[in-house]
């Protein structure tokens, strides 16, 4: 899971990493396409840990 806070950070993101982000928008297409998921309803400390949680536990 990675938290990008701007395209500008687009380097930083890994193919098959979560996407978490305060909001995406077209300019953020290529993440995507890469992202095995997406977390963009806010960057709550709350919503991202509920995110890391459900995922880890998909991955037992």
């Amino acid at each position: 899971m990675r938290v990008l806070t701007d395209v500008a950070s687009m380097h930083e993101f890994v193919p098959n990493e979560v996407l978490v982000a305060d909001m995406t928008d077209p300019d953020w297409e290529p993440i995507m396409k890469r992202a095995s998921g997406i977390e963009s309803k806010s960057l709550n400390p709350d919503t991202v840990v509920d995110t890391w949680l459900r995922l880890s536990a998909r991955a037992r």
